[in-house]
């Protein structure tokens, strides 16, 4: 994100499990997505976690995002679980709509206000430019975000350690100290947190269907704060 947000290269790909596409080029300025699991091929890249994380493009605004991932999205003989996905459609010249009737816009305002004061006023003007392009918003209910939080980061974490085992036992000291963590902390998980956090998974998954019968997108914040300060005793070691 950040080597595209200075102009180094035109556009990146990222891996994304909890956030490590979109929260970097939030901070940076950029556009990032996750796209949806198995729309775009794995093969080739390090399985950190196989059930959440995937790869996604980096580009400094939604056009070329759109562009590459035109690119990157789709079957790949290669990676057998992408095979049976609907056709990409092709990126079409994109540009500010002048009329957004009848796109109905979801938000659930107790997550979009629990962030810092600028943040939320930053967001809050972008969904009343959706309301004057004529978008309709709507209050929504997410339930079980809490629970859902914790079965992401045992699944998560659970794959990663499982995937690092061996990493860990001979590079441990290569790792940052969060990272390792991270990782001790799951390796005391158990196979009941892995498959409650598969089932509670499965829940979420079933509740935002219900949502977007309702609405055609969720709008939210990507990050609660703006990018903290790099202290200069940090560029040492990164």
């Amino acid at each position: 994100a950040a080597a595209v947000a200075s102009g180094l290269i035109p556009v990146g790909i990222g891996n994304d499990g909890g956030g490590s596409i979109r929260v970097p080029a939030s901070l940076c300025g950029v556009v990032g997505l996750k796209p949806t699991f198995a729309r775009v091929s794995e093969h080739g890249v390090y399985p950190l976690s196989s059930t959440v994380a995937h790869a996604g493009p980096i580009a400094n605004c939604v056009r070329d995002a759109a562009l590459l991932y035109d690119v990157i999205a789709g079957p790949d003989l290669e990676y057998p679980v992408g095979l049976h996905q609907p056709l990409v459609k092709p990126c079409t010249p994109l540009g500010l709509p002048s009329n957004l009737s009848g796109l109905k816009v979801g938000i659930y305002w107790p997550h979009f206000k629990h962030a810092h004061a600028d943040i939320v006023s930053c967001c809050s003007d972008a969904v009343q430019k959706l309301e004057e392009l004529e978008a309709q918003v709507v209050s929504i209910e997410i339930p079980e975000m809490e629970e859902s939080r914790l079965g992401h980061f045992a699944t998560i974490l659970t794959e990663m350690s499982t995937m690092f085992s061996k990493e860990r036992k001979e590079k441990g000291h290569l790792l940052n100290p969060e990272t390792r963590v991270s990782i001790t902390l799951a390796s005391h998980f158990t196979a009941e947190d892995y498959l409650k956090g598969q089932q509670q998974k499965t829940r979420m998954i079933a509740f935002l269907k219900d949502i977007f019968n309702e609405v055609d997108c969720i709008v939210t914040p990507t990050t609660a704060m703006t990018a903290p300060e790099i202290l200069p005793e940090a560029e040492s070691h990164g």
